[in-house]
């Protein structure tokens, strides 16, 4: 996939664009958190780029952080506690 391609299917190019975009939702302290716990459960994939893995690893957070709001919004709607689901960090 050349470097143009990549950049079309990765919307976010470092953990500042992360932050800025999800800021919207989550306050930054949280967000810094959460990212950290992706970070422990990354697995670099074998003959990959830095630059690849880098971009993997912001993909997987932006889902991981779709998911993580989808639940806190849906939990919110039903008025149950805040929890955090592990799940999310595999």
């Amino acid at each position: 996939m050349s470097r143009k391609n990549r950049s079309n299917v990765y919307a976010f190019q470092s953990e500042r664009e992360l932050i800025k975009f999800f800021s919207k939702e989550l306050e930054k302290i949280e967000l810094k958190k959460i990212i950290r716990e992706f970070k422990k459960n990354f697995i670099r994939r074998e003959n990959t780029s830095e630059e690849d893995t880098r971009l993997q690893f912001y993909k997987k957070c932006e889902i991981g952080l779709k998911k993580y709001l989808r639940i806190k919004n849906e939990e919110n709607i039903n008025n149950r506690s805040h929890r955090t689901d592990s799940s999310l960090f595999v």
